[in-house]
């Protein structure tokens, strides 16, 4: 006699099994949910976000709900069974209605919690809130820029080098939130741990930054809120080099090619710090030039500023020079110029020009000898239109004087003349 095999899985092909089985499962879900007795014991819905508004004259004011941004609570609830299991997060919405009458700034301030009804699942009651009540903090909101601290910054440096003040990716900082808080801020800095190896290159880190109070505590409070949570700082550090200090003359006479022995530089050098590389390219500090027509027997100490090319910094901390022309025996000497030897230079062609002035005394400086021998014939003045070519009309203009016949002689002074431009008549 043969006996058939049984098997389970050969059941799930049998039509009229499978519409059993699914009747009998049915039935035991309905019972389950009949079981849970939703009238007498609560069911809980978790998530349940909280909400805290303001009434509109205070938001119009400034205020603001700084904490808690993001509470959620446990609601229980009662009723019938098939609308109690259907209740969502979503379908419900707790509340700190006393929020609307606040009217100024609090912290940590309790609030209760009432629930609302979001859905049209309204046939259950609400047992109770988990918290019942939330603690707030309202302020007004505001913002300080901060210039970013870097007095922390202080790694050693190889003496053969020179660390420059570091730079950062921005040197400022606005910081956010809740007026009462921000006021406390004193300070952001970027905090540094000392290198242990002296520097002898730049150095580049990212560092986060630090708020201070007025006593140099950290303030550490999540209500706060940094434009910037970090920045980029280099450290430059810079080679050190001794330059001599220089100085250039224009308008000098002809004559005088011996001039850098009777001029004296104090200091004569400085100490600069710049990029390796770039000393290629200096050898010397060059400070602004002097115009001849300055100096005079009783004018010839000039306080010069000493400026660096860019990238270079000035270790000495010496921002100004004293030259000294040594004129020696030199003297002046006034002179009368005749107004009618002027001449013009880039006149335009279509103009003519007139000159109103008829006397003009020049300060003529030079070795007595020099001076003795001159007349009138050896000054020669002349105006340059260079820029005013269109100009018709009666102004006054600077006038250039130069000499002949004495080679180390020069001309003291700024002079002026009056003059009428106007256009060729036929």
């Amino acid at each position: 006699m043969d006996h058939k095999k049984f098997s389970l899985g050969a059941l799930f092909y049998n039509n009229k099994f499978v519409m059993i089985f699914s009747v009998l499962i049915a039935l035991g879900l309905w019972a389950v949910l009949a079981l849970r007795n939703t009238e007498d014991i609560p069911r809980t819905v978790t998530d349940v976000p909280v909400v805290i508004r303001l009434s509109d004259s205070a938001q119009q004011s400034g205020l603001k709900v700084f904490s808690p941004t993001d509470a959620k609570v446990k609601v229980s609830i009662k009723g019938n069974s098939l609308t109690v299991n259907q209740v969502k997060n979503t379908d419900l919405q707790v509340e700190a209605k006393q929020a609307s009458s606040l009217t100024g700034p609090v912290s940590d301030y309790k609030l209760e919690l009432t629930e609302k009804k979001l859905s049209n699942l309204t046939n259950y009651e609400v047992v109770s809130i988990e918290p019942s009540s939330v603690l707030v903090t309202v302020d007004y909101y505001s913002e300080k820029v901060f210039n970013i601290d870097t007095s922390k910054i202080t790694p050693p440096v190889d003496p053969r080098y020179y660390l420059n003040s570091p730079t950062l990716s921005s040197d400022s900082v606005t910081v956010s939130g809740p007026k009462q808080v921000v006021d406390k801020v004193a300070k952001v800095m970027v905090p540094y741990e000392q290198d242990k190896t002296p520097l002898t290159e730049t150095k580049h880190f990212t560092s986060r930054l630090v708020m201070l109070d007025a006593d140099g505590n950290e303030i550490k409070n999540d209500r706060l809120s940094l434009s910037m949570e970090s920045v980029d700082v280099t450290c430059n550090v810079l080679s050190r080099r001794v330059l001599p200090l220089k100085v250039d003359f224009t308008n000098k006479p002809y004559g005088m090619m011996n001039l850098l022995s009777r001029v004296s530089i104090e200091p004569e050098e400085i100490e600069v710090a710049g990029p390796e590389d770039a000393f290629a390219n200096i050898s010397e500090i060059n400070l602004p030039t002097i115009d001849f027509s300055t100096i005079s027997p009783t004018n010839n100490e000039f306080d010069v500023d000493v400026s660096l090319p860019t990238g270079f910094k000035n270790v000495s901390n010496i921002y100004t020079a004293k030259v000294t022309v040594d004129l020696g025996s030199y003297t002046t000497r006034t002179m009368a110029l005749n107004p009618d030897s002027i001449t013009f230079k880039n006149l335009s062609a279509g103009s003519e020009a007139e000159v109103y002035t008829k006397n003009l005394s020049v300060t003529v400086v030079g070795p007595p000898g020099e001076l003795e021998t001159l007349t009138e014939n050896n000054l020669f003045a002349q105006i340059d239109m260079t820029g005013k070519e269109e100009f018709t009309g009666q102004t006054e203009m600077a006038v250039t004087i130069s000499i002949t016949g004495g080679p180390n002689c020069w001309a003291y002074g700024n002079y002026m003349a009056n003059v009428g431009i106007r256009g060729k008549t036929e």
